[in-house]
């Protein structure tokens, strides 16, 4: 679970075995928001369920595609 934006998300994720990473069918909840969150989120949401690998370090995720392009990153929030 977490939020996209705009709306919360849900879905199952499995990793393994090694760098296999999916996700999905995610649902989220319906909020209205604006055009410009709607894209970004809807972007979120596509590249999430796109990636077929991953790369963790200690403080920081990486998403890759099925080409093995970096989709996405994720840092460990300072506090």
């Amino acid at each position: 679970m977490g939020s996209s934006g705009v709306n919360t998300y849900s879905g199952p994720c499995r990793v393994g075995p090694g760098a296999a990473f999916s996700a999905g069918p995610i649902t989220t909840t319906q909020i209205a928001g604006s055009e410009a969150a709607r894209r970004v989120e809807t972007a979120y949401l596509t590249l999430l369920a796109q990636a077929t690998s991953f790369k963790m370090t200690d403080a920081k995720l990486t998403l890759y595609d099925e080409f093995g392009s970096e989709s996405m990153n994720f840092e460990i929030a300072s506090e």
